[in-house]
This record gives structure tokens, C-alpha cells and sequence, in this order.
């Protein structure tokens, strides 16, 4: 993932970026991922976003699979019978 940040255009390569666990849930691993850019505000957001699709791609290639959210609707038939 510090590659895939790297590579990333704009991403300043001192300080190095940097990948921390935060957690580990059923099914997730929480990330924190910091680098740095210049402060150009206007092409910050632009750089963040390049950087999660190049983090998206690397775990990708490395065939890591990313969980999606499971949606689960409950029905109380009990109401029903009201």
C-alpha cells in the first residue's frame, strides 16, 4: 500500500507515507494512511482520492479481498398479527 501511495502523483515522498492498524472487526481490518502533499487546496481532495484508488488497485493485484456490507432487513411478524 506504501507503494501504491507513492506512485501516487502530487504524494511528497519525505515524509514517507505511512500505513498504521487502527482495528480488527469480523471481517475488517480499520487503516489509518497518512502522506503528504504541498498544500495546494484546490488539488488536496484530487491527491486523496487518487490515493484510495491506487490503494483500491494494489489490493486488488494482491488479491486481497475488500468485504462489502452485508444489508439485513428484519421482519417482526409478530405486527402482523395485531
Amino acid at each position: 500500500m506504501v507503494k501504491a501511495i507513492s506512485e501516487v502523483e502530487g504524494v511528497l515522498s519525505q515524509p514517507t507515507p505511512e500505513v498504521d492498524t487502527s482495528g480488527l472487526n469480523d471481517g475488517s481490518l480499520h487503516l489509518i494512511i497518512r502522506s503528504w502533499t504541498l498544500p495546494e487546496q484546490a488539488q488536496v481532495r484530487r491527491r486523496q482520492t487518487r490515493a484510495v484508488v491506487a490503494i483500491k488497485v494494489a489490493c486488488v493485484r494482491a488479491e486481497i479481498k475488500i468485504p462489502q456490507p452485508v444489508p439485513v432487513t428484519l421482519y417482526d411478524r409478530t405486527l402482523d398479527r395485531e
